[in-house]
């Protein structure tokens, strides 16, 4: 490390943070600490950008942005905070609901510190039920499943898919309107065509919200 990058680390630090868990669909706040570790007070100019990203790494579209101006005492700590909305990011995720977040710092006296921090979006989990004999070999099987719509506006055309490798029929169900907080719920009708232990996944996708999953191990028996 270079004395002149040395120097930058020792006169000012950026930390970023955000809510342990944030379910998609819902508002939250990044909150970037600048902290000066000079003996004098400093003007620092903070910039935040958060983009979508995929699971890859690769970022997208900005969710959103915002500047601010803080003067910060030697030996202090100074906070600017962000905001963002369910309606800033649910339109421009990306597969894996991942947003990255950049702070960038300026100081009066030509100081600049950089800091990312990569959020992902928790999205609720699809409870399957499964019928109480079981799943048997070449016998059709009624699953029952459902989830919490966690926005705050109607889900629209959408639908529950099951797989399970080659030991079950695909299956699919679409659903009428589910309002906002509501709980939307199907069933899907499979046959199994092979015995031995699978794990089924079942996922919701509609206009609103997709990349919702289920999962279950289960052994289907034979004759």
């Amino acid at each position: 490390m270079s004395p002149a990058a040395s120097e930058v680390q020792s006169e000012v630090e950026v930390e970023i943070s955000v809510d342990k868990e944030v379910l998609v669909g819902h508002n939250f706040t990044v909150v970037v600490k600048v902290t000066n570790k000079t003996r004098k007070s400093h003007d620092y100019r903070v910039r935040i950008r958060g983009r979508a990203m995929l699971y890859t790494g690769i970022t997208g579209q900005v969710v959103k942005s915002s500047s601010a101006n803080i003067t910060v005492r030697g030996s202090q700590s100074g906070e600017v905070s962000l905001t963002v909305n369910a309606a800033d990011y649910l339109k421009l995720l990306e597969g894996g609901n991942f947003i990255h977040f950049v702070a960038m710092v300026n100081a009066d006296n030509d100081v600049s510190a950089v800091e990312t921090h990569n959020l992902r979006l928790k999205t609720p989990d699809i409870s399957i039920s499964l019928p109480p004999e079981g799943l048997k070999l070449y016998q059709p099987a009624s699953l029952e499943v459902s989830f919490r719509n966690p926005l705050s506006k109607t889900l629209y055309n959408g639908r529950f898919e099951l797989r399970g490798e080659t030991y079950v029929q695909p299956a699919t169900v679409t659903l009428p309107p589910v309002p906002p907080r509501s709980l939307a719920t199907g069933v899907l009708t499979t046959i199994p065509v092979k015995k031995g232990s699978v794990e089924l996944v079942v996922r919701f996708s509609s206009n609103q919200l997709s990349d919702i999953l289920g999962d279950v191990e289960v052994d289907i028996a034979g004759p």
